[in-house]
């Protein structure tokens, strides 16, 4: 088991803030790995929540990491005039905690946010599920990943 750095102890004002921080200038999608299947290492490829945020101030990304884990970095301006953004992003499980934690305040990304839970859960019950023999279950085509995640580009899309 993870040991994830979140316990549930947060204060609902500023969980509710840092929802808001990332309805506005979050993100949450769930990436596809092809590289398994090109290397011949599997037939199917892997699929993984992510979340993220990018703000020019260090405060909020600072904080989801402290609180949820994951990645924080600087990156380089994407406009000649433009200034450095701290970036926070967290993967699979850490993603999901993150998610969980935020879904109740989030009023703009409730839908993405739910479709990465409902990877989540779909690769969860998955990992117990056991064959007739007691044998783990290999991991089927993937058709439920592909679906979710074709849902999430969706409702990331600019102008929806």
């Amino acid at each position: 088991m993870i040991a994830l750095r979140y316990n549930g102890g947060m204060d609902e004002l500023t969980l509710a803030y840092l929802a808001g921080c990332m309805d506005s200038d979050g993100y949450f999608t769930i990436r596809r790995d092809d590289y398994p299947v090109r290397a011949g290492k599997q037939l199917t490829p892997t699929y993984q929540e992510q979340v993220g945020l990018r703000q020019v101030t260090p405060f909020v990304p600072t904080l989801l990491h402290s609180l949820f884990g994951g990645s924080l970095y600087v990156t380089k301006p994407s406009t000649p005039n433009g200034r450095p953004l701290v970036s926070w992003h967290a993967n699979s499980i850490k993603a999901s905690t993150a998610v969980r934690a935020l879904l109740p305040f989030l009023h703009v990304k409730t839908e993405q946010a739910n479709t990465l839970l409902l990877l989540r859960d779909d690769k969860d019950q998955r990992k117990h599920s056991r064959g007739v023999n007691g044998a783990f279950l290999p991991k089927p085509a993937d058709a439920v990943g592909e679906t979710l995640r074709l849902r999430v580009k969706e409702l990331n899309r600019v102008g929806v």
